[in-house]
């Protein structure tokens, strides 16, 4: 058995010295949730019981800080928790109490992505998708968050402003390099052909029949 020889309030936090010796800190929340005092005793099963709720509570801590900056899918979450060093249980377990109030939906999370780029950084379905299985969303959820996605669409959005700081250009060059800025963002070529076309004529209102000459 090991004894609780001080308590030592440090901003919020408490020292926890046992048997003499400064072994750890935690939250004053947590100290007084576990009930800890000076000369309680501590069998060994009892202080790893204390050092795992310390290690959750920080994991929990850094977590919610990761998630206030956007949201993220459950695998990224846990790639970034254990690349800080906490242990698998304890991962583990704030992903479960996430879970359970919300703060983590896969589902959820594949629509905010698809949202966020469509407004932002608009790629073609494919790219999204990859991007999505890349951040550990299932297939099954990626492939049914993606499917009314519009290629057209998107390429369209994706090129309107690089069209528009293309618009002096040579009406080849101008469709050349829209092109390859767009094949970068995953379109397929007909789609890509379509959108080209439909910029340069908005780009151009009086230049008259237009045909398209793939790079």
């Amino acid at each position: 058995m090991a004894e609780i020889t001080a308590l030592k309030n440090r901003g919020g936090k408490v020292e926890v010295c046992i048997d003499g010796k400064l072994s750890f800190s935690m939250s004053a929340e947590l100290a007084s949730r576990l009930s800890l005092r000076v000369g309680q005793f501590l069998s060994t099963d009892e202080i790893q019981e204390v050092l795992e709720a310390e290690s959750i509570e920080r994991c929990l801590a850094v977590a919610l800080r990761l998630l206030s900056y956007r949201p993220r899918s459950r695998a990224e979450l846990k790639w970034r928790l254990l690349g800080r060093g906490f242990p698998d249980a304890s991962v583990d377990r704030v992903l479960t109490l996430l879970e359970q109030e919300r703060f983590i939906d896969d589902i959820a999370f594949a629509y905010y992505w698809i949202d966020n780029r469509a407004q932002f950084k608009p790629r073609s379905a494919k790219l999204i998708g990859l991007e999505l299985r890349r951040k550990g969303i299932s297939p099954e959820v990626v492939s049914e968050a993606i499917q009314s996605l519009d290629d057209e669409i998107l390429a369209y959005q994706a090129g309107l402003r690089k069209a528009r700081a293309l618009a002096r250009l040579p009406q080849e060059e101008f469709y050349q390099r829209l092109y390859s800025y767009l094949r970068r963002r995953g379109f397929a070529d007909g789609v890509i052909r379509s959108v080209v076309r439909r910029l340069w004529e908005a780009c151009n209102p009086n230049s008259g029949q237009t045909m398209f000459v793939e790079p």
